[in-house]
């Protein structure tokens, strides 16, 4: 008799979490808490990522805001996570987070135009040396955000806009 009410209560219990998931990945808020990343910038890896849309393409522009604009900018985690690269990478928390780094970058490199390919990727090797094991060093990261930036500047890029 247990089997039965015990296989409907695990079944329960997974579509309602099925249900939870999908609403988070559509962005809407859960009520389960938050993880605290293990280092100090208290990077929200948690948080949804800037949608960049496998079917849609970037003018100069377009990408410049996909990267630096909206509420979670990619930009600002990449800051923020910047700073792990100059050590070897935790396989059971910094590796994770720096792979999704590069493969957000990435994602954005193959929608944007020719013009800031180069940008994005000096942004994104140090992430791929740390993943590999390699010294990275994360003052490359910032100068590469700083250039990419500038560049968004004399495309017409503003912030906010």
């Amino acid at each position: 008799m247990r089997t039965p009410i015990a296989a409907a209560t695990i079944a329960g219990v997974l579509l309602l979490s099925g249900c939870s998931v999908a609403g988070a990945q559509a962005g809407e808020s859960t009520s389960a808490a938050e993880a605290t990343p293990s280092f100090e910038s208290k990077l929200d890896l948690q948080a949804p990522d800037t949608q960049v849309g496998l079917s849609q393409s970037y003018d100069t522009v377009g990408a410049c805001e996909a990267f630096f604009g909206g509420n979670n900018p990619i930009a600002s985690k990449v800051r923020a996570l910047a700073p792990v690269i100059a050590k070897p990478l935790d396989p059971a928390t910094t590796q994770r987070q720096v792979s999704k780094m590069s493969n957000q970058i990435s994602s954005l490199i193959g929608l944007s135009p020719a013009g800031l390919t180069t940008h994005l990727e000096r942004i994104r090797t140090p992430f791929d040396q740390a993943k590999q094991g390699s010294p990275a060093r994360p003052q490359e990261v910032v100068a590469g955000i700083e250039a990419f930036k500038a560049k968004c500047g004399e495309a017409g890029w503003i912030k906010g806009a």
